[in-house]
């Protein structure tokens, strides 16, 4: 699991919305931590009460940059009862292809 922006541009925003579910049976708390790579940010309201079975909250994870173009990589945390799952982020320009025939 991770959250993937493919062939980005500088000065261009992307977005991805990221909904996360309690499949389990009792409510459960749960809690999101930013990246620290200022070019992904990430936009979420923790609820204040334990999430119930069935439910879901959700967030949206943005790329913004303005440096030049390349890889990048971070992570967001999610902590479900105190219980830490890290996340990728990964950001990285469109690549050429180079096909070989021999």
């Amino acid at each position: 699991r991770e959250v993937l922006f493919e062939h980005i541009e500088a000065n261009k925003p992307f977005r991805k919305t990221l909904n996360i579910k309690n499949v389990g049976n009792k409510s459960k708390r749960m809690e999101l931590f930013r990246p620290s790579n200022k070019v992904f940010k990430l936009h979420f309201n923790n609820p204040e009460l334990p999430v119930p079975p069935g439910m879901e909250i959700a967030a949206i994870v943005e790329f913004d940059s303005t440096s030049p173009i390349q890889d990048y990589k971070d992570k967001m945390v999610i902590c479900i009862d105190n219980k830490e799952i890290d996340i990728p982020i990964i950001a990285f320009p469109a690549k050429p292809i180079l096909v070989v025939e021999g």
